[in-house]
């Protein structure tokens, strides 16, 4: 997230400045840093002084009041017990192994890469006053020593102790010619900061984080002319990471072909700015344009504090009113780890005779190595992993791979509809949570499962809502040996397996009949199929108890590893066994919430 301003109320009801780190959490909580570090500093807190040329740990007693110029305490020495007065500016902070802490650069900003890679104290204090940080970055840690001077500590803190709490709401903005049909303009978007609640007309007020952030076509921008700052009017929108732009100069009447680097903003008179993060001016960041760029390229702005400052013009980033339908919500939550998905994506490929190498799981599933194994596809398209779902703007819906970031380990229905090359796929399989959900417009929902039919798939198996790990394992399955009518074989099944015996439509609704009649009694349908695999009489079967199967099964597992997926199912058959909740009733995967989630698109 971006870092920004804050002020936080301590447990004393003092207002102490911070910068938050990180926004908030399901818990309620976000990070912050303290600006200055001794400001968090109370009675019995623990700090470092020089004592005898070394830095000791001492432990403060006394605190001179908030409002004093230079701040003063009274600490005591803890190896020596030997009281003293120091001013705080003399003392540097004491971390213990493990703190969170940032690292402060020369113009008083927060080191990012110190947030985002997660800045640890790893070593006590050297005889230098230095502390050493591991940072986690491009894949691995790193090592370094920082003074302690430039250290301050992080620590998460209720949302309630933030008195301005700019950064708690850090969502993306829309331009207001968003077209939602458009596929392209799913990229259009930008970070910004909601700085004030809704207002009377139910507009929040949020402050973008860059100059250029939502330029488009017929916007204002400032042209060096000579030595003179004229208007530019942009002919075009601008591609997403390209930065030259078409413009008509308009006090001369001439079109120019120009990079955003030459460029000033345009701000009117009168217009509610805020400066970038870090170029505070005396602590204030809000303020309006009270004059016109000057040919130094500032304009002059009044603080809210009724200071008037010039400021250069790139330092400035726009403040604005926009409805609600205009702030989409980041997708920031951890995923939780999918215990069967990997073993779904093994067995679908054994029914359907794909090599093992073949298979994409963990790292090697990267957002570019899908999207070519999908241009180049003429067979099933099978995607075990999360899925993402945005009612707001169905384009930024999209299943979870492996990616250094969101942009990098997403593919979104926006990325599938806008494919080059149409799918030549029969099938694709959405196996993940909400992949059948959107956009609900009047046309339908925009989603996933239309990205894909819209790229060209024949037919598409998504889910409607969060989708049970183990139970779309086995459903999967049971689907694909229907479809390929292969419930009565054992063991790989070479090619034969590409052959389809009924359409996708058919085999999913005979799979769900014959996926209520197995959960209605599934201790028989599994001792059914038990006896088949050791080849053993049902009348012999029936004397002995769920244990003794299970233990037959993983006995005649071990001597059949070697063959694919007959030991898988083996295996299967002596863990589903053992399990607790197996009886002459109903199993729990017969409700409907475990198998009803999944439908299907057929074009």
């Amino acid at each position: 997230s971006r870092l920004d301003r804050g002020v936080v109320l301590l447990d004393d009801s003092e207002e102490t400045k911070c910068l938050i780190t990180a926004p908030c959490d399901d818990m309620g909580e976000c990070e912050v840093a303290l600006l200055p570090w001794h400001d968090g500093i109370r009675k019995d807190s623990m700090v470092r002084v020089k004592h005898e040329e070394m830095w000791v740990q001492a432990r403060v007693l006394t605190l001179s009041k908030p409002d004093r110029r230079k701040r003063t305490c009274s600490v005591v020495v803890e190896h020596t017990g030997e009281e003293k007065r120091v001013s705080l500016d003399d003392c540097v902070p004491h971390f213990v192994m493990g703190a969170a802490v940032a690292v402060i650069l020369e113009d008083s900003s927060i080191w990012r890469q110190s947030v985002e890679g997660n800045a640890t104290i790893c070593s006590d204090m050297n005889e230098e006053g230095e502390y050493e940080v591991e940072i986690s970055g491009a894949g691995e840690k790193v090592q370094f020593r920082v003074a302690a001077a430039d250290l301050v500590p992080r620590m998460r803190i209720a949302v309630s102790q933030l008195v301005y709490r700019p950064n708690v709401s850090n969502v993306l903005v829309v331009p207001d010619s968003f077209d939602r049909y458009d596929a392209g303009a799913t990229a259009r978007l930008a970070e910004c900061i909601v700085s004030t609640p809704a207002d009377a007309a139910g507009k929040y007020e949020v402050t973008l984080q860059r100059w250029d952030d939502l330029l488009d076509k017929g916007d204002l921008v400032r042209v060096l002319h000579g030595s003179k700052w004229f208007h530019g009017r942009l002919l075009s929108s601008i591609p997403e990471g390209q930065d030259v732009c078409d413009l008509h100069v308009e006090e001369v009447g001439e079109e120019r072909k120009i990079s955003l680097e030459e460029c000033m903003p345009y701000f009117v008179v009168g217009e509610t700015v805020a400066l970038g993060a870090g170029r505070e001016q005396a602590g204030q960041r809000n303020g309006t344009v009270c004059a016109d760029l000057d040919d130094e390229g500032r304009y002059e702005v009044e603080m809210d504090d009724t200071t008037r400052h010039r400021i250069p013009a790139k330092d400035l980033v726009r403040r604005m009113r926009v409805g609600s339908s205009r702030l989409l919500t980041r997708h920031s939550h951890p995923l939780n780890s999918l215990c069967h998905a990997e073993e779904e994506a093994h067995t679908v490929a054994g029914i359907l005779g794909v090599n093992k190498e073949d298979v994409l799981t963990g790292e090697q599933a990267t957002l570019m190595e899908v999207q070519r194994r999908m241009a180049a596809s003429t067979g099933v398209i099978h995607l075990a992993t999360h899925g993402f779902v945005d009612p707001q703007v169905g384009g930024r819906s999209g299943i979870a791979l492996c990616g250094s970031s969101h942009d990098k380990a997403v593919l979104t229905a926006h990325a599938v509809a806008s494919m080059e090359e149409k799918l030549q796929s029969p099938l694709v399989v959405l196996s993940a949570c909400d992949t059948g959900r959107g956009e609900e417009v009047a046309e339908g929902v925009l989603g996933l499962a239309r990205a894909f039919t819209i790229a060209g798939a024949d037919a598409v198996i998504m889910s409607l809502w969060e989708v049970d790990d183990d139970a779309t394992r086995r459903i999967m399955k049971l689907f694909y040996e229907t479809w390929l009518g292969l419930e009565d074989d054992d063991g790989d099944q070479g090619e034969s397996v590409l052959q389809p015996k009924m359409s996708v439509v058919e085999a999913w609704t005979q799979t769900i009949r014959s996926w209520l009649d197995i959960q209605a009694d599934p201790e028989h349908h599994i001792r059914m199929r038990a006896y088949k695999l050791l080849g053993m009489e049902a009348s012999e079967g029936e004397k002995l108890t769920k244990q003794e199967l299970a233990r037959e099964c993983y006995r005649r597992y071990n001597r059949q590893k070697d063959n694919g997926s007959l030991a898988k199912e083996l295996r299967e058959m002596a863990r589903d066994l053992q399990q607790r909740d197996l009886s002459h009733g109903k199993s729990k995967y017969h409700n409907p919430i475990f198998w009803a989630a999944f439908s299907v698109v057929a074009v």
